[in-house]
């Protein structure tokens, strides 16, 4: 069996086991249902070809597939994320915002995770990595100052790092807002949800996304975003 199908065997599994509803229609589809206490895709299932096909082409529904990332856990990650993505927009028991709201989350998971790959990849050196933000934010009006002990690219506010990759990669380009708001969102919390949705609450950014917006337009964001980097890394 070739090594990229044993690893998308294992984002499917990882992907099942942190989606319980996921994993019981995954077992349904594969006739697995006998073992009630297998809560994953494992042992000899892995053996039957047929079953191995049936999974491969649940990855295929994932919309961006990451091959450019090399590092395999966070390719991982990105792909799992992808799949949560995809999952919410099905979602038929929830209502359109919910799933919307859904979407945009995972949505923004792949982008911060993506744009740490891409600033590790393009400078592996952290002195030029905070080099290259502060050289493409300067017209920006947050200006992050580095503190004594940050030393990783984690450290660093995901708002200053998208701004400062989308200045490069799309110089001018106002899309970089829309990514923003996915931040902003995130970060309210799911909590908040039914709060963000209402044009009379102070927190419009949700409802405003949702707005202008559709889960496509979402989805074309995101998939130009890792586009751009995949091109720049392979330059």
């Amino acid at each position: 069996m070739e090594e990229k199908h044993l690893i998308a065997i294992q984002y499917i599994v990882k992907f099942a086991e942190q989606e319980p509803e996921f994993g019981m229609e995954l077992r349904k589809a594969l006739g697995l249902m006998s073992n009630a206490n297998n809560n994953s895709v494992s042992g000899n299932t892995s053996k039957d070809v047929k079953t191995i096909r049936e999974i491969l082409e649940i990855r295929a529904n994932a919309s961006l597939e990451y091959d450019f990332v090399k590092d395999e856990r966070t390719r991982a990650q990105l792909i799992i994320d992808n799949l949560r993505m995809e999952n919410a927009a099905l979602k038929t028991d929830y209502d359109e915002k919910r799933r919307f709201y859904e979407f945009c989350v995972n949505a923004f998971y792949q982008i911060e995770n993506v744009i740490n790959y891409y600033l590790v990849s393009k400078n592996p050196i952290f002195e030029d990595l905070w080099i290259f933000l502060k050289d493409n934010s300067k017209e920006e009006l947050y200006q992050y100052k580095l503190k004594e002990d940050d030393e990783n690219v984690s450290q660093i506010p995901i708002a200053f790092k998208l701004n400062a990759v989308c200045n490069f990669l799309f110089p001018g380009d106002k899309f970089k807002f829309t990514l923003s708001n996915l931040r902003q969102v995130r970060n309210e919390g799911e909590h908040r949800c039914s709060v963000i949705f209402s044009k009379d609450s102070d927190k419009k950014v949700l409802y405003n996304l949702y707005k202008y917006n559709s889960i496509n337009d979402i989805r074309s964001h995101l998939i130009k975003l890792s586009s751009a980097i995949e091109f720049d890394l392979r330059e």
